[in-house]
């Protein structure tokens, strides 16, 4: 009987997320752009290089961290729960379109220290909370 191979996180991740879009693992090497046959080694034991890690991150929505194991909540401003979890039971997380969120990085010696501790909050705060927020500044006639 053939011995199953023992696959390292990153394969289990990239699995998951190629069922999830419902590809065999040419399809997924297809879209990827990545040549078959390696595709198949990331899906065992080897690791791929750094760029394939941001082609995979991009084209499944995750973010590197996540593809690279990473815990915790130190990830980097963009990157948002997906409600979703792969098939340890991992939390899946997806990275924010650049276009839908502005980094405040200019002319922030114009900004009060209420609005720069104002923005440091609204980023620390849920995507649902943030939308809140959104809504109810959005609601206020004087802020026009």
């Amino acid at each position: 009987m053939k011995e199953k191979t023992k696959r390292t996180d990153f394969a289990e991740k990239i699995i998951a997320l190629r069922r999830k879009k419902g590809f065999n693992a040419k399809q997924a090497a297809e879209a990827l752009d990545i040549d078959y046959q390696n595709y198949r080694k990331y899906e065992t034991v080897i690791l791929p290089k750094a760029e394939i890690y941001i082609k995979i991150a991009d084209y499944y929505n995750v973010s590197v961290d996540y593809l690279m194991g990473r815990k915790g909540a130190d990830y980097a401003f963009g990157v948002l729960d997906s409600g979703m979890t792969d098939e340890n039971g991992e939390k899946i997380l997806i990275r924010q379109n650049r276009k839908n969120y502005n980094v405040v990085d200019r002319d922030l010696g114009e900004l009060s220290e209420f609005e720069i501790m104002t923005i440091k909050k609204i980023r620390a705060i849920s995507s649902e909370d943030r939308t809140d927020v959104a809504k109810y500044l959005n609601s206020k006639k004087d802020m026009q």
